[in-house]
């Protein structure tokens, strides 16, 4: 099975609903998320709200429901936030984040696309886009389309070009597609943004499949070096 270090970028997450001053601070504001959904089904309910505050108090549960990882109802809620306003920056980062949580990564791509081009100085959706797109090609590798996945990772390390987990997965794509240098040097890479850690999950998983590389200790050596060598001219599946 495939391991993921914690890295800033290891992991999608709503970002903060968009305010009105026609929806009340209980709907949009706080970490109290069954109190955020229940502010903001009264409001949404009651009637009187305009079509824009409306889609702000649909965006503003949606968030509340990713709160609570209820990911399908929070995409039925940005659903309705951005029928009602498709300018809506905030209902795509957030419907984003429950589509990625669900597996559905290129939804995620997609809705993350979508911020991006209405907010393109936002770091948050550079950031939730390229995850995203690391996931999907991860998704694309496993399932058998590695080419597909090599474009899409390499849009995720565009942003983040020392994130060790989006190197890894390149690296499995290129050793998928038969590019074993390149896998190697990506391998490498990953060690260095990751660190011993990182470093000791490809050692174990070398001895696994029953190379040499040496003590099991997070330093990458020649011993490492050469057992990893020999794995991907051989084709092993590293770290799945």
């Amino acid at each position: 099975m495939r391991w993921i270090v914690t890295l800033a970028l290891a992991s999608l997450f709503g970002g903060a609903a968009t305010v009105s001053a026609q929806v009340p601070d209980a709907c949009t504001q706080g970490n109290d998320w069954p109190a955020r959904i229940q502010a903001c089904t009264t409001a949404i309910d009651g009637g009187g709200l305009a079509a824009a505050d409306q889609a702000v108090a649909y965006d503003a549960r949606c968030r509340a429901r990713i709160g609570l990882q209820q990911f399908e109802q929070a995409i039925g809620d940005c659903d309705q936030a951005i029928a009602l306003n498709p300018e809506l920056a905030s209902a795509y980062n957030n419907r984003g984040a429950a589509h990625g949580n669900l597996g559905n990564h290129q939804q995620a791509v997609a809705d993350f696309d979508a911020m991006v081009r209405l907010e393109p100085n936002n770091a948050n959706a550079v950031n939730n886009r390229a995850v995203a797109q690391n996931q999907a090609a991860w998704a694309l590798y496993v399932g058998g389309d590695a080419a597909g996945g090599l474009p899409l990772v390499d849009q995720a390390l565009a942003v983040a070009p020392n994130a060790a987990n989006f190197l890894d997965t390149r690296g499995h794509i290129n050793a998928a597609l038969g590019n074993a240098d390149a896998a190697l040097a990506d391998f490498e890479a990953a060690m260095r943004a990751g660190g011993a850690q990182f470093t000791r999950q490809y050692q174990q998983a070398l001895a696994n499949y029953g190379y040499d590389p040496g003590p099991v200790d997070g330093a990458y050596g020649n011993r490492t070096r050469t057992a990893l060598t020999e794995c991907l001219q051989a084709g092993c599946r590293l770290l799945e």
